[in-house]
């Protein structure tokens, strides 16, 4: 029995030994948290070659690796055996999945129906811009405090100054009771100032809407967006 004991406090030790002697991963330099103040996923400017040489210096060549340049890459660096999965750092990119730069490209759609612009022209700012819809976006609280990812916020923006974003019925149930609220506490001038804010930005949306000024204006959203788009998504599971 004296044996047993001693061979298990033996064992245990071993374990505890490899255990601590495990390498932890170095968080990416220079990348930043995906959700606030969730440090385990991380997003970086850089391209996935040249994370995964960082994680390769590291921690050997990746556990696994698969896709390619069309469908994305991904890789896992292992760390730690466990169960049921094994511990370490997920690398992926070009596996974003953002509908944002679709929605700009509908807008400009519609410029090229209008004959503001050629098709030439749309395939063009497809062609540049196409990159950004397999991109990563950091998560920030938008005007109503729900996390968002920055481009959804970036294209509200511009929304806003066409006017459209007060033809979606969200925003529009929100201003009227925001004006039924102002007008039943007697807030009447305030009331009304809010109802004729939300014409004369839909007046001046359509305005822009209609010549080219529109469409430099979304490519500004584009390049703004741009600016927030991340190459890389960093998972650290340990």
């Amino acid at each position: 029995m004296l044996i047993r004991i001693l061979s298990l406090i033996v064992l245990i030790m071993s374990i505890a030994t490899v255990a601590s002697s495990q390498k932890q991963p170095t968080p990416y330099p220079d990348a930043v948290l995906m959700y606030p103040e969730q440090e385990n996923t991380l997003l970086s400017k850089d391209s996935y070659e040249t994370v995964k040489s960082f994680y390769s210096k590291e921690a050997g060549s990746p556990r696994t690796e698969d896709g390619d340049a069309s469908s994305g890459n991904f890789a896992f660096f292992m760390y730690k055996r466990s169960l049921p999965d094994d511990l370490g750092v997920s690398i992926s990119s070009g596996r974003g999945r953002s509908t944002v730069t679709g929605d700009i490209f509908n807008r400009l759609k519609g410029f090229e129906v209008q004959g503001i612009i050629t098709n030439d022209q749309l395939m063009e700012i497809k062609e540049e811009y196409s990159f950004l819809k397999n991109c990563y976006y950091a998560y920030k609280p938008d005007d109503k405090g729900v996390l968002t990812p920055e481009d959804r916020i970036i294209f509200r923006k511009y929304e806003k100054k066409t006017g459209l974003g007060w033809t979606e019925p969200v925003n529009q149930d929100e201003i009227m009771r925001q004006i039924e609220a102002l007008m039943s506490s007697g807030r009447v001038a305030e009331g009304l100032e809010l109802a004729q804010k939300m014409k004369d930005d839909m007046s001046r949306g359509m305005e822009i809407r209609s010549n080219e000024e529109a469409v430099k204006m979304w490519i500004k959203c584009l390049d703004e967006i741009s600016e927030k788009a991340y190459k890389t998504m960093i998972i650290i599971s340990m």
